[in-house]
């Protein structure tokens, strides 16, 4: 979690849309089922054609590419399904034109 929250700060101060005071700042706010979940808190320059949407979008390009760098990467939720082969399962090929 510490490289986690220095990986983002970095790529926050590193963004020329992004002020440095108040610098940016990292918290670990919660767990979750397949994640740690982080939030970055920062202050956008506003200037004329500044869109938020576009910082965020490229900070968090960013911040993916950092962590792929460190060899850190995203849980993914997985699931296991257990079928019972107690009785074979029906298997049938349906024509979705057919309404079925």
């Amino acid at each position: 979690p510490v490289k986690v929250k220095n990986l983002m700060r970095e790529a926050a101060l590193k963004n020329p849309s992004i002020t440095q005071r108040p610098e940016p700042m990292v918290v670990l706010d919660d767990f979750a089922d397949s994640a740690l979940i982080f939030t970055l808190r920062y202050w956008i320059r506003v200037g004329t054609g500044t869109d938020g949407r576009v910082v965020d979008s490229d900070l968090r390009c960013d911040i993916l590419e950092r962590l792929s760098v460190a060899g850190i990467e995203l849980p993914f939720p997985q699931r296991d399904v257990h079928l019972s082969a107690a009785s074979p399962l029906p298997v049938s090929v349906v024509n979705p034109k057919d309404g079925v």
